[in-house]
């Protein structure tokens, strides 16, 4: 979206310096200065660029993780809370099935 700087009536009198939306003419920001102007529109022109950086990145999640999101607010839904079980009962479990693999010590 291009802009321009020039001097604009619209400004007041102690900022006669506009940066312009070239598309419907709307001004972007008045300015002391021609500098102070241009600084904005160089501003804006990267600002712009930046957006269009991750235009050709597709943000979706994969299909799998999108199904397992979606699982876990359906069991959300049905029982009312997160189906996630807390660390320490991971750590619970994983600790009694370490237990159970161990092999007695030879006496």
């Amino acid at each position: 979206m291009p802009w321009t700087v020039s001097r604009n009536d619209e400004c007041p009198a102690s900022r006669p310096w506009a940066v312009i939306k070239d598309d419907d003419g709307s001004i972007e920001g008045c300015h002391a200065s021609e500098a102070d102007a241009q600084a904005q529109l160089v501003a804006l022109n990267i600002a712009e660029s930046e957006g269009r950086a991750y235009e050709s990145i597709d943000f979706r999640p994969p299909e799998g993780v999108a199904e397992e999101a979606q699982r876990g607010l359906d069991w959300r839904r049905e029982y009312g809370r997160a189906a996630q079980r807390s660390a320490s009962h991971v750590h619970e479990t994983w600790q009694a099935d370490a237990t159970s693999r161990q092999r007695p010590h030879d006496a």
